[in-house]
């Protein structure tokens, strides 16, 4: 249910980090390498989201997604794994539930343009356009003799 959000980020780390005062014997190597591939995963995850959302490059959410984390690391989310990063936004996680909503950014009217023009549909139409009055005045004789 948190695949793709902050908070299985928080969760791998509560799984990661010694919050025991150092009575924590620590996970196998090999688990250990697994949840940090799965938290890096998810960071690209997330940022495939952003990238996908506000129309911009993979570099661009990327960077978005670590300034994300470094919030979240300097509120020590981190040393508490009992509190995750929704509890720090005021939701109360409960086992089971589901988000209860995401926050929606709000698009600049230069990103809403950008996408319009940028949309695969949209430059479907313009080629096809194109192709219709470059090719149209070779064919036309064909239709109308």
């Amino acid at each position: 249910m948190m695949w793709g959000t902050l908070e299985f980020d928080a969760y791998i780390n509560s799984l990661v980090m010694d919050s025991r005062d150092g009575e924590r014997k620590g996970l196998p190597m090999a688990v250990g390498a697994e949840l940090l591939w799965l938290q890096n995963v998810n960071k690209l995850r997330r940022a495939l989201g952003i990238q996908e959302r506000l129309k911009i490059s993979l570099r661009d959410a990327l960077a978005k997604v670590q300034m994300e984390d470094d919030a979240l690391k300097s509120k020590d989310v981190w040393g508490a794994p009992q509190r995750g990063a929704g509890a720090e936004r005021g939701h109360q996680k409960m086992p089971g539930s589901r988000q209860p909503h995401r926050r929606v950014e709000k698009k600049t009217l230069f990103e809403m343009v950008y996408g319009l023009v940028t949309s695969k549909y949209v430059i479907l139409l313009v080629v096809a356009v194109f192709t219709y009055k470059a090719l149209w005045p070779s064919i036309r004789p064909f239709f109308f003799e």
